[in-house]
């Protein structure tokens, strides 16, 4: 597995062990092996890039609609199947 970090770190675990039971942290590095991609300068400045470029959405509304947003929907919806 791969996870990619916000600083442009390439990382690869992989699995050697599952363990049955909570562990000590001491005992849980001895069943997962990482390995430290190299990544090339001109890769990295692109990353950077598209992590300033990018912003994710937060949706507009929280939870359930209000009751004016309902009628809002519903006139929109009507005017739909007409």
């Amino acid at each position: 597995m791969t996870i990619r970090y916000p600083n442009g770190r390439f990382v690869d675990y992989q699995i050697l062990a599952l363990a049955p039971k909570s562990m000590p942290k001491q005992q849980a590095r001895e069943c997962y092996d990482t390995q430290e991609r190299q990544v090339s300068e001109e890769m990295r400045e692109l990353l950077q890039l598209f992590n300033a470029s990018y912003k994710p959405v937060k949706s507009k509304y929280k939870g359930r609609p209000t009751k004016r947003e309902r009628r809002t929907m519903d006139g929109f919806k009507r005017k739909q199947q007409t």
